[in-house]
């Protein structure tokens, strides 16, 4: 996986009940420090945040009452998002069980001028490096964006939604 890990934990959720489930993955992740969250002043920026049911709450409260009702009513929620966009290696660790872990700082040295293409492109070709030195011993390599969960194709693997089951 390359990418930002924003909304990963739910994503990962719908890959085991989905192309996860009967498996053996090797996984390997080449991220960054920090991941990508806006701050949920808009419907676009908290779809980066948030998802599923709760992101549809939270959109239509933010377009009834505006961010300002937002900050005031649910503190402990805005400041989680506020102050909470980096990745834990360890949680990953333990998450993916896997130790195939890289993560770098966007902000220093040569990647604090790449654009997001760059950075898109660095990460994929990284992690693809790292799973070359590894192992050539694979059925198959699969590239995920870990912040896209599986569930548009539920129905697809169980006849009703993920999010139902």
């Amino acid at each position: 996986m390359s990418g930002q890990f924003r909304g990963w934990k739910y994503s990962l959720e719908t890959w085991k009940h989905t192309i996860l489930r009967d498996c053996d993955p090797s996984i390997y992740i080449h991220t960054w420090l920090h991941t990508g969250r806006r701050e949920p002043v808009t419907g676009d920026h908290a779809a980066r945040t948030f998802g599923g049911a709760f992101l549809l709450a939270y959109q239509k409260i933010l377009s009834e009452f505006g961010y300002d009702y937002m900050c005031e009513n649910y503190k402990n929620l805005i400041s989680e998002v506020r102050f909470s966009g980096h990745v834990d290696v360890a949680e990953l660790e333990a998450r993916y069980e896997t130790d195939h872990i890289v993560v770098d700082d966007e902000t220093n040295g040569k990647f604090k001028d790449y654009s997001n293409l760059d950075k898109m492109h660095y990460k994929i070709w990284k992690c693809h490096e790292m799973v070359e030195k590894e192992s050539d011993d694979f059925d198959f390599y699969l590239r995920l964006r870990p912040d896209l969960p599986i569930d548009f194709c539920s129905s697809f693997f169980h006849g009703k939604q993920l999010r139902e089951t």
